[in-house]
């Protein structure tokens, strides 16, 4: 390792300091009242010492901590002491580790719970005093002065009679200190130890930084040859005629050329011919400069292997005449020959894709979901009807509720993709959340708690309820996944907001003064960083995992759809809150009951034709009309559907076709069957919105519209008010 020219200097002084020790050990007089036994452990000690010292002061990196440990048994043994041991300092000097201990025989090691030792806060007068690059001796602990009493409590408490403590400085810097400790007994430290222990610390002190230090280059080395063998850009490094030195693997990944071609030859003969002379000046520019970065982007055209030229942007340092120049090369040849076009496609390739993604998904749910609620609820309803009144028929007309909430989410998910209709009426907030509430609460994890508070007052809105419930679902899941498994509270509440002018600034919309009915969703869950806040509401943007993009999308879609506006609130470890504002409508409106159909007697109904290729909705629509007294014939689809009636067409007082449907569709059918009978009153029945649905037909062909699922009342409301019409 090459040491600067300051720790050099710090290594020649500790040389020179030994010496100097060794010198006055030769020429010390030895005084006459000093016992026998004193000078023999004295001599003996500093000789030590010495040989120690002299050890540190040779090591190499890799071979400092094993010198430390020995460093510290060696003078621990001697000095009869019970443990020695070396802190290092970090954070600025407030925290301490114990990186190297020795302990005699029979004492417990320390080093294990003394990591992370905060000073100020657990020894705040030795802080003090060792950021003085004091060195501390201290006899007897117990004798510790009562501005020490945090200390003599740490001390006795590790059962600490006496020690001594010698401070590391680097540069000026307090790093670290070295101590001895003794538990058996007390230790008295002379003045010419404690400068002995100083010299001790002071060679300790340079090894562990030469050691730092070697640590530090290594990782750096390690991480900028990383960087540059990783880069996509290709790096050259060439000497003063241009040839080059070094090369990157991205350079015969980018030009072609088998790794190592290009070492030793010129790079001007790889440059475009039209570049060479504008180059050979850059380059020369940047030989003239001494040291840097020129700070110039150049343009640069390099020949591949193929014979062609790639565009690239180039950046050029000077490293000095005998370390050459480096090139940072850039391949801009795909962006300057498409950006702009690719730019423009994508965004249409985007936004086609999310319609044709939303449009499929909208139809698959359409037809098949609705198919399946079909059969739920007409068979629910038709079995409500033959039951008592009782739990169990209470039990079946909950099977209803739910599955009509299901078909209104299935109409939200369809009129949002534009493939649907929305049906508003005004509603109290609180009593549409009410209705969801159980739903609500197996909806949320079970590590949180799900708080509903609605202010009294609160004037009702005008919206479609299925898609109120929606956008407060969303809201609600959302919470309970930023709460997550650390458990937290989820807060639903209501309240009223008068926006004057200039206040709707502060949402997602901007909106006109007024009043508006306040719903929020407030949580203690993760928060979001502000990267991921501002894109939220991006349609199919989401930090879950792959198919969970639409939510917030679909929330701001509805909001925006009602004449509202959202508010979002969030930092990370703080939760977020969400505040929708809708616009106070008028008095409530009364729900209006279906009335139930005028049903025909037993024998006297009409003969039905039903054509549709999901069995259950066959089997429903069968049940539901023969309820009613009707005869009725299945198809399974438009072809046997058509044979159907050619047997028994003079029979057939009204059809009841399906729309989507595989052989021959219900545009098809519909009208292969008023080719045979032109007068034929058909009703057309579909999980798509009517208006989309009846466009396909011209003004008056059909006879009527059902849209699934339906209901017994509505099939049977429809179909009566079709016949009645023919009577």
């Amino acid at each position: 390792m090459t040491l600067d020219r300051h720790d050099e200097l710090e290594l020649q002084a500790l040389r020179a300091r030994v010496a100097e020790l060794e010198h006055a050990l030769s020429l010390a007089q030895i005084p006459a009242s000093l016992r026998s036994e004193d000078l023999g452990y004295r001599l003996r000690f500093e000789r030590l010492i010495l040989r120690t010292v002299s050890d540190l002061v040779e090591l190499r990196p890799e071979e400092v901590d094993a010198g430390i440990q020995r460093a510290l048994e060696t003078i621990g043994t001697f000095a009869g002491v019970d443990r020695a041991y070396v802190f290092a300092l970090r954070e600025g000097g407030a925290v301490a580790d114990n990186t190297h201990e020795w302990c005699a025989e029979g004492i417990a090691p320390q080093s294990h719970r003394l990591q992370g030792l905060p000073l100020e806060r657990d020894l705040p007068w030795f802080t003090r005093r060792i950021r003085r690059f004091e060195a501390m001796v201290v006899e007897r602990v117990s004798s510790l002065p009562q501005e020490a009493a945090l200390e003599r409590a740490e001390f006795e408490a590790e059962s600490i009679k006496s020690l001594v403590v010698v401070p590391m400085v680097h540069r000026g810097q307090l790093t670290g200190f070295l101590g001895f400790d003794s538990v058996r007994g007390e230790k008295r430290w002379s003045d010419d130890e404690m400068t002995i222990l100083q010299v001790v610390g002071a060679t300790m002190t340079t090894a562990l930084e030469r050691c730092r230090a070697e640590r530090a280059l290594r990782e750096s080395e390690s991480h900028f040859r990383s960087l540059v063998e990783n880069s996509s850009d290709i790096i050259f490094v060439v000497d003063e005629r241009g040839t080059f030195r070094y090369e990157s693997p991205s350079a015969s990944r980018l030009l072609g050329y088998a790794p190592g071609y290009l070492l030793g030859k010129n790079g001007f003969l790889f440059m475009h011919p039209e570049d060479m002379l504008k180059l050979r000046e850059g380059f020369g520019r940047v030989l003239a400069r001494e040291r840097g970065l020129t700070g110039q982007r150049q343009e640069v055209r390099l020949r591949h292997a193929d014979g062609s030229f790639l565009d690239f942007e180039g950046l050029a340092a000077n490293l000095g005449p005998e370390r050459g120049v480096v090139l940072n090369l850039r391949d801009i040849s795909d962006r300057r020959r498409a950006e702009a076009d690719r730019r423009s496609l994508e965004l249409k390739l985007q936004q086609t894709q999310k319609l044709e993604s939303l449009g499929v998904l909208a139809g698959g749910i359409a037809h098949d979901f609705n198919n399946l609620l079909t059969g739920i609820l007409g068979n629910a309803d038709l079995a409500a009807g033959q039951l008592p009144p009782g739990p169990v028929r209470e039990s079946v007309r909950l099977i209803e509720t739910a599955a009509q909430r299901a078909a209104e989410l299935t109409r939200q998910l369809l009129a949002y993709s534009g493939r649907g209709q929305f049906v508003k009426r005004t509603v109290l907030v609180s009593e549409a959340v009410e209705e969801m509430a159980s739903l609500l609460d197996v909806s949320v994890s079970k590590r949180a708690v799900l708080k509903l508070r609605f202010m009294q007052g609160v004037p009702p809105v005008e919206v479609d309820v299925a898609q109120l419930r929606q956008v407060i679902m969303n809201l609600i899941t959302n919470a309970s996944e930023a709460i997550g498994e650390a458990g937290g509270v989820i807060a639903l509440t209501t309240s009223v907001v008068s926006l004057g002018e200039g206040d709707g600034a502060a949402y997602e919309e901007a909106v006109p003064p007024g009043r508006y009915v306040c719903i929020e969703v407030r949580d203690t869950g993760c928060g979001m960083p502000p990267e991921v806040r501002r894109r939220i509401f991006e349609p199919f943007f989401t930090t879950k995992f792959t198919g969970r993009g639409l939510g917030l999308a679909a929330v701001l879609g509805i909001v925006r759809g009602h004449g509202g506006t959202v508010r979002v609130e969030s930092e990370p470890g703080h939760g977020t809150r969400f505040q929708i504002l809708l616009p106070a409508a008028g008095a409530l409106e009364p729900e209006v009951q279906e009335p139930e159909p005028m049903l025909l007697g037993d024998g006297a109904g009409r003969t039905i034709l039903v054509v549709d290729d999901d069995e259950t909705v066959r089997a429903v629509a069968k049940g539901i009309l023969e309820s009613a007294g009707h005869r009725v014939l299945l198809a399974r689809d438009g072809q046997e559907g058509v044979e159907l009636f050619s047997r028994y067409g003079g029979e057939v007082g009204l059809v009841l076709l399906d729309l989507t449907m595989p052989i021959m569709d219900g545009e098809e059918t519909f009208r292969a069957l008023r080719a045979l009978r032109p007068d034929l009153p058909v009703l057309l029945s579909s999980g798509y919105g009517e208006q989309e649905t009846t466009e396909r037909f011209v003004v008056g062909e059909l006879a009527g519209f059902v849209q699934k699922p339906y209901t017994r009342v509505r099939l049977l409301a429809t179909v009566a008010r079709v016949l009645a019409k023919r009577l």
